[in-house]
């Protein structure tokens, strides 16, 4: 089984995809959209209103608070009714690997924006997590690179590297 696959937010503007809609919305296909549809962000949380959800889906808003409050019952997300906001609990056990400093410093930037203490503590939890892992994947880097005494890329010791810096005929 595949640990990953994309999802493309085009998908719930497709025409083909909206043609099959109909007036009421399933707690599956909120949740893939609430995952993947065009407010998502790296963070996993983010103020989604009603409204904005149920004319992307294109149903009527009562379904669409009907699966939205399955997710929550169910585990799968957290909400909170005063500010809109959302995020999907587990997002970062499945999404959250940090690839450098930026997205880092982004993805808790995001966490930050959001108004909602229930929420924002849920993520910073998680994240937490996720940004240890990745603090420690940096410091083993930090510590090969500091193991080769000129700082030299592995790369340049190849034969074509060599060549190209005339240290070999």
């Amino acid at each position: 089984m595949r640990d990953f696959t994309k999802l493309t937010p085009a998908i719930f503007d497709d025409k083909r995809f909206v043609s099959i809609a109909s007036e009421t919305v399933s707690p599956q296909v909120v949740f893939f959209y609430l995952m993947g549809g065009k407010h998502q962000n790296s963070a996993g949380c983010y103020k989604l209103p009603d409204l904005y959800a149920a004319s992307d889906l294109h149903c009527s808003v009562e379904s669409y608070v009907a699966a939205r409050l399955a997710l929550v019952e169910a585990g799968l997300i957290l909400f909170d009714d005063d500010t809109n906001e959302l995020y999907i609990v587990g997002w970062f056990a499945s999404n959250g690997s940090l690839t450098n400093w930026k997205h880092a410093a982004g993805t808790e930037r995001l966490i930050y924006q959001i108004e909602s203490p229930m929420i924002s503590d849920a993520a910073f939890q998680d994240f937490e997590t996720v940004k240890e892992e990745f603090e420690r994947r940096q410091e083993g880097r930090d510590e090969k690179r500091n193991r080769n005494p000129a700082n030299i890329h592995p790369l340049t010791s190849t034969p074509f590297m060599q060549r190209a810096a005339g240290r070999i005929g």
